[in-house]
């Protein structure tokens, strides 16, 4: 990829394999960067953003 790559990552699992194959597909991550955002609606999940720290 080039340029700046922003990934959501909400902590479930779609985002975490998203986020997942950007990393292994990329050697260059300079310009990454993953957000995580709380919506309130899925309170237990935030616990895992904070595992895979």
């Amino acid at each position: 990829m080039s340029g700046t790559t922003v990934v959501s990552f909400s902590g479930g699992r779609t985002s975490a394999y998203m986020l997942r194959h950007v990393l292994v597909a990329n050697d260059d991550l300079d310009d990454l960067i993953v957000t995580i955002a709380n919506t309130g609606e899925a309170h237990p999940a935030i616990r895992q953003p904070r595992l895979c720290v």
